[in-house]
């Protein structure tokens, strides 16, 4: 197997999409998995608080993951942020299949959602440090 230099790994296309079927909406989207920053902005926006009163907050958790992840056709997010409230109104059927397959692209499991949840402090830190 080849080695592979920093120039290869830069490279790469390594961020895979693929479409989910939503009868409930009446079609299917494209969903692809998160970026490392993605992923990193995903984890700060659970955080309420910084330090020992930080606490993770599941509110609209999945929503905010979907808006990341659903795309169009080239490859941009059609969700912002100021949709969070809609799009968290919607069915959850629909909302759950997507954060699925964003956490399958993604590499993300229940482990690493857990590992979240328990170092909610160690997040809020590195949140507070980012301003």
């Amino acid at each position: 197997m080849k080695l592979l230099t920093r120039e290869d790994i830069l490279a790469a296309h390594d961020i895979a999409t693929e479409r989910v079927p939503v009868p409930e909406w009446g079609g299917e989207v494209i969903v692809k998995g998160l970026s490392g920053r993605e992923y990193d902005d995903w984890q700060r926006a659970l955080v309420e608080g910084s330090g020992k009163k930080a606490k993770i907050n599941l509110t609209m958790a999945r929503a905010k993951l979907c808006a990341l992840a659903v795309v169009d056709k080239d490859n941009k997010r059609i969700f912002s942020d100021t949709d969070l409230v809609a799009l968290n109104a919607k069915c959850s059927a629909p909302l759950a299949r997507i954060y699925k397959v964003v956490s399958r692209l993604s590499g993300l499991d229940d482990e690493e959602l857990e590992e979240v949840l328990k170092n909610s402090e160690t997040i809020a830190e590195n949140v507070s440090g980012i301003d």
